[in-house]
């Protein structure tokens, strides 16, 4: 601790530092000081140097999780712009973005925290969002954030707030088999 206060509990073994030390419990680490205080473009930052920099970080993840690494990424950083119902304008990174239903000839657009009625048709939203790995038609009214796609079970899809869409049984292996060879 760095206040100088106790914790509260008993010791029941003492070992100490050196003896961890010269026994091998402590590896010795390459630290490498960043400074930068926007979050986004620290995550960069720190994938940049730890990539580039960095043979064992290179070697230990491997080509794949550099790819999926990279591409988080990208979806942090990539942003939409969309016009709601009431005619606002709104702009929202990709990973904000858990997905986008259509019901009947109306569009929405779901995040963590909130649902918007888009004045976009569903269609004109695919078309915004093709270029994306991360955004996954399931159906015919849900487009879903593969990056948020937290349990596939049955026919229904848990997103990582806890929200569940539903997809055709015939498209199962389709999805799977996309989610596959995006990010694995």
């Amino acid at each position: 601790r760095n206040d100088s206060r106790r914790l509260r509990g008993e010791f029941i073994y003492n070992f100490s530092l050196k003896d961890a030390q010269s026994q091998g419990y402590y590896k010795s680490i390459k630290f490498i000081p960043i400074r930068e205080y926007d979050l986004i473009q620290a995550d960069q930052h720190i994938a940049e140097v730890a990539v580039n920099d960095d043979e064992h970080f290179v070697r230990s993840i491997g080509t794949t999780m550099k790819k999926i690494f990279f591409r988080r990424l990208n979806a942090e950083n990539r942003k939409y712009l969309f016009t709601m119902r009431d005619g606002d304008i709104v702009t929202l990174r990709e990973y904000s973005i858990l997905y986008f239903e259509a019901q009947k000839k109306h569009s929405y657009l779901v995040t963590k925290d909130r649902t918007l009625e888009l004045q976009e048709s569903f269609s004109t939203v695919r078309k915004k969002t093709e270029a994306s790995e991360a955004f996954l038609q399931i159906s015919r009214s849900f487009l879903v954030n593969a990056w948020h796609i937290e349990k596939i079970s049955g026919t229904a899809i848990t997103m990582d707030n806890g929200e569940i869409v539903h997809f055709p049984d015939k498209k199962k292996t389709q999805i799977i088999e996309e989610l596959r060879k995006r990010f694995w």
